[in-house]
C-alpha cells in the first residue's frame, strides 16, 4: 500500500512541475502575404517582428515566445 501512494505521490508531483513548465511559452499567431508578387511586402514584416524579439531577447512579459507564421494566399495572376 506504502509502494502504491508513493508512486502516486511522484506522479502528482511530476505532474505539477511540467504543468508550469509548459505554460511560459506565448504562441504568437501572424498571418500576412507570404506570396505572390505582394510576397516581398510580407516577408519584410516577418523580418521585422523577427528582429524585435531578438532586441527583446525573444521574450514579451518575461515569457518565451513562439512565433507561428501563416501566408494568406493573396495571389492574383497577371
Amino acid at each position: 500500500m506504502r509502494t502504491i501512494t508513493r508512486v502516486a505521490l511522484v506522479g502528482l508531483l511530476a505532474a505539477l512541475i511540467a504543468a508550469p513548465a509548459a505554460a511560459q511559452t506565448v504562441k504568437i499567431g501572424f498571418i500576412t502575404t507570404l506570396s505572390g508578387p505582394q510576397g516581398i511586402i510580407g516577408e519584410h514584416m516577418k523580418n521585422s517582428v523577427e528582429l524585435a524579439l531578438d532586441h527583446l531577447g525573444r521574450k514579451v512579459g518575461g515569457l518565451d515566445v513562439e512565433m507561428i507564421y501563416g501566408d494568406d494566399q493573396v495571389w492574383r495572376p497577371p
